[in-house]
Order: C-alpha cells, then structure tokens, then sequence
C-alpha cells in the first residue's frame, strides 16, 4: 500500500474548469499495488471541524503505524503546537499527542523522537514523552527537510532469498515487503467509503415540467436521464454506516419545504453541470434554502463555493452546442429563467461519477419536508 495525503476534488466539476476554492477537503489516497486500485480514506473527524486549524498535513511512520502529523500556526507562521493521529489496522485514527514545540519539526525519527531545526543553527531530536532534546553534530542553517531510511531486511535485486510461507518457493525481498505491508492495508479497505451526494427536489408537479425541458435537450443532444434535482451535497466520501447516520440526523434539522428561485440558465464545459439551472442562494432571495445548504455542510462537514443547480443535462459539448441548448431552453420553457418553485423532500444517493450513464447510482434513503 502507498498513501498520499491528498484533497478531494468536486466530482461535478471537470478537473480543467476547477478552481482552488472548488477543492473540498483534505484526504487519504491509498493506491494497493496488488490489485493496482485506488482507494479513499478520510482524515480524523476533528481535522474536518473549522475550529481544528492544523495545517501542512503528513503521512509518517510512528511506532510502526501510520500516522499523520499536522502543525498549528499562529500569526507570522510561528508554530504554536503539533498533533500526531495513529492509525489502526482498521483505518480508525486515534489522537496520540499534541504537544508544543520549541523549535521547527522536520520529520519523524526512531520510534518516539521527532528531528527538528533548531533555532540556534543546530539539528536536535525531541521526545515528546519526556520531553528531553538531545542536539546532533549537524549543522541546520539551509536544512529545510530530513529524510529518514533504514538497512532494508534483505537485498531488493534478489540476494538473499527467503523462502514463501508454504517452505516451496524462493520469494524476494520484495515481496516479503508485500505480505507484510498489505496484511495491515487490505483490512483499512474493507472498510472503505462510498461517494454519496444529498439531493433536494421540487415537487411532483414542478418536476414534471422540468422533465420536458430535459427530454427536449436529450433529443437534440444525447445524454442521460436525470431526475430534476438542487445538490446540497455533492460529492461526500464516507462509510455506509457514517453516512446513513448523518443523513437521519437531517430530519430535525431541515424540516420545513422552502421556495427554490431560478437565477438563469448557465452552461459549462463540465460533463454534469453541461446546462443548468442556476439558482439564488443569497439569504435575501432565499434564506431557507441557503439555510438547508449551510446546516448540510456542516452535518456532513462538507465546505465548497460552488452555486446551488439544477442540471437540465449532462454531456460534453462543444462551446457552439451549449450556446445552442441554452437557447434552446428558453423554447422549451419561455417563463424557465423567473421560475419558482417548492423543494418537498430531500433524498441521499450513492453515486459513481465514473459511471457517467447513472445506471449504478442509486437512491439511499429519503425524507418529505412538511
């Protein structure tokens, strides 16, 4: 298994239209060189609440664990404490430690000393058990960085073979490496998380009018068929169990309908915001709605700029073609760009965002609003 520490981009939006601020949140990225799939974890709960301003986050090894080592900063980017996260062969993450330092951390040593740069010009190993320093012979005026290594347990070009576990066959260092390293990540992958997204839609009768606007633009377009909906969640990592919980949560938080109002008709070079409805979400126009997207995002600690929508059609188009189905909007529905209408329910899904037919998206759970 390798991990990154990575950021979790808004799935809706193409990789080339993205901006910095369309980056959800920070994540895990494990890439299991077995089955060469890539994986998602989350970071620790905390490190997702605003009020947990731990930055310039890193994967280490801490005690033949993984572990995640973060740095809070204060004005001027002095740095006022660190936290260390262990994982466990579950992919749960427990606080270890967070301590404050004397001077700037650079990388993990032994099994419980951190190196650092000290200010006087000199490297130092700290213990934060004991929190005794202990100076080393190396001189840090330029030292940005320090890189640790140990003696490897056996030759990786094939000198001193070891045998496999059944005694019969000659096994390299290597793939000692292997049995030994994906013993502990396949477990954290059996528990891995799904992308889901919570949707908020209008009610029967808008649905129906909406519905023939789109079924005009597949005509003349291609592409699939979509239920009419507003995202308030659009792409959110998390385990079954994790996000059921959050979305039953919901029902005594967003409990009332509230009035969805249409700002204009918008297109993008993005495969599923091609051609959407673009809708007010100022607390002036529409308080209840930004209301339901800020109370969503912080139940599911999910934080992103992007404008509420409803997509009329997904697909990649030329720039000519989506100036051509925008007009083609305004024929089908004269009144689309003024319309308003009331959000009855709210319904979580499980999406793929590779599958770009929806044929394996499918309907989690729902709730009416009164």
């Amino acid at each position: 298994m390798c991990y990154w520490v990575g950021r979790e981009q808004h799935k809706e939006l193409d990789v080339f239209d993205a901006s910095e601020e369309e980056f959800i949140r920070n994540v895990i990225i494990m890439f299991d060189t077995e089955d060469e799939l890539f994986h998602g974890m989350m970071l620790p709960d905390s490190l997702y609440d605003r009020n947990e301003y731990f930055f310039g986050m890193r994967l280490l090894v801490w005690n033949q664990s993984i572990a995640l080592f973060g740095v809070k900063t204060l004005g001027g980017g002095y740095v006022a404490s660190i936290g260390i996260w262990v994982m466990d062969e579950f992919g749960s993450w427990t606080k270890h430690i967070t301590f404050d330092p004397t001077d700037e951390p650079l990388a993990f040593w032994k099994s419980n000393e951190i190196v650092m740069n000290g200010r006087n010009g000199r490297i130092l190993s700290y213990n934060p058990g004991t929190k005794k320093l202990n100076y080393l012979p190396i001189q840090s005026k330029w030292t940005k960085s320090v890189v640790v290594y140990v003696n490897s347990i056996v030759s990786v070009l094939g000198g001193n073979n070891l045998k496999s576990r059944d005694n019969s066959t000659p096994n390299t260092g290597f793939s000692l490496f292997k049995y030994f390293s994906l013993s502990f990540g396949h477990s954290m992958v059996e528990k891995k998380s799904h992308s889901y997204s919570v949707w908020a839609f209008p009610s029967d009768d808008m649905s129906l009018r909406i519905k023939k606007v789109m079924e005009g633009l597949r005509v003349e377009f291609g592409g699939s068929k979509i239920e009419p909906h507003i995202t308030l969640i659009g792409s959110i990592r998390m385990t079954h169990e994790d996000v059921i919980n959050k979305f039953r949560s919901l029902r005594s938080l967003v409990i009332s309908s509230f009035e969805a109002k249409v700002n204009r008709v918008v297109t993008r070079s993005s495969y599923y915001q091609c051609v959407s409805l673009l809708i007010h979400s100022s607390n002036k126009v529409s308080l209840e709605l930004s209301y339901a997207i800020g109370v969503c995002g912080g139940e599911f600690q999910f934080w992103n700029d992007v404008r509420p929508h409803l997509s009329l059609l997904y697909g990649y188009l030329t720039e000519e073609e989506r100036k051509k189905a925008q007009e083609r909007v305004s024929i089908l529905d004269e009144a689309i760009n003024s319309l308003s209408f009331p959000v009855t329910r709210l319904a979580l899904y499980k999406i793929g965002y590779k599958d770009t037919s929806l044929r394996s998206w499918e309907k989690i759970a729902e709730y009416p609003l009164h």
